[in-house]
């Protein structure tokens, strides 16, 4: 995450994630997981997410179930869509190392952790991406998300876009 984020260090207000600790991160996946990708021995991709507290057990199992990769029979669909959760599968720190961009390794990073939030039954997931880089949420909403707001940060208005992309179950 760290080598990804680098580039943002020279923006007036960089990225905080350059100033986290290792129990800062471990408290942020503590709250869901963290999903890494590895190519060739180096890792190049990460994210954290964040799940409702009361699914943070289901998590393994879910990732279980996605790893199996069966698709979902057509009456589980049902009980999916009837079981959605309150809440939605957060994620931040979405991170590429910049000689590993372009690969779509972002958006398999946002394939998965969307399928997970179908496996915990969560109809939708979230960001909260800079404003500032002109690329996120061009990049988000080709992926089917949609801004649902702005906040403030560092005293800034509008420095984070939030966004949301509702999901339809399997």
């Amino acid at each position: 995450m760290l080598a990804a984020f680098e580039e943002y260090r020279a923006f007036a207000l960089p990225s905080s994630a350059l100033d986290e600790s290792l129990a800062d991160v471990e408290r942020a996946v503590a709250r869901g997981g963290a999903l890494i990708v590895v190519d060739g021995g180096r890792d190049v991709g990460s994210v954290r997410f964040e799940v409702p507290e009361a699914l943070r057990a289901q998590v393994a199992t879910a990732w279980e179930r996605e790893r199996e990769a069966a698709p979902m029979p057509k009456e589980s669909q049902t009980r999916a869509r009837d079981r959605v959760h309150d809440g939605a599968l957060g994620f931040a720190r979405l991170a590429v190392v910049p000689d590993a961009r372009g690969r779509g390794i972002g958006a398999a990073i946002i394939a998965r952790l969307e399928s997970l939030a179908i496996s915990l039954a969560l109809g939708a997931v979230e960001i909260t991406v800079r404003s500032q880089q002109p690329d996120n949420r061009p990049y988000y909403e080709r992926l089917g998300y949609e801004v649902t707001g702005y906040g403030e940060r560092y005293g800034v208005g509008d420095l984070v876009t939030k966004m949301r992309k509702v999901l339809a179950p399997r």
